[in-house]
């Protein structure tokens, strides 16, 4: 996991919806005291966000995590398959061999 990118993905984000990392972190549930401090820390790759400001994060910038996490290019993960779906997918991925 490359923090730096992390980071950049996250300030790209934030500066497009004009969000001070102040405003920005007190939506990530941080106080006013704390919140500048810590989003300027994950932009610049010094930490990363915990999974609960990772999907908030996902939420507020209409993103998938994945393309938060650097992962994906992808910003928002559209396919929507079913449970059986994804049943099929898996079998094909790793055949079941019985003993």
């Amino acid at each position: 996991m490359n923090k730096k990118k992390i980071g950049e993905i996250i300030k790209t984000e934030r500066e497009k919806r004009d969000l001070t990392q102040c405003e920005l972190g007190i939506e990530l549930g941080q106080t006013e005291e704390s919140a500048q401090t810590r989003i300027s820390k994950i932009e610049k790759g010094l930490l990363t966000p915990n999974i609960d400001e990772l999907i908030k994060l996902s939420l507020l910038f209409n993103v998938s995590t994945d393309y938060l996490l650097g992962i994906s290019s992808r910003k928002n993960n559209s396919t929507q398959i079913t449970v059986s779906d994804a049943f099929i997918r898996i079998r094909k991925a790793r055949p079941i061999h019985p003993h």
